[in-house]
């Protein structure tokens, strides 16, 4: 547990064009989505999180 005020502060950038950013980030967003559905797919082979991400490199 924290008492007090945050321990940091985030200073968001401010939105003026929506779909500017939107056109931008879109084929990030679409990449990621390619990304996740593969991993859900992918069977994990080994005993440790190292064997693991060996099964992940080598597919």
């Amino acid at each position: 547990m924290r008492l007090g005020g945050p321990e940091t502060y985030l200073k968001a950038r401010v939105h003026s064009n929506y779909l500017k950013d939107l056109t931008v980030e879109l084929p990030a967003i679409r990449t990621l989505e390619d990304i996740t559905k593969w991993l859900s797919d992918l069977e994990l082979e080994g005993e440790t999180y190292s064997d693991a991400y060996i099964s992940v490199a080598d597919s």
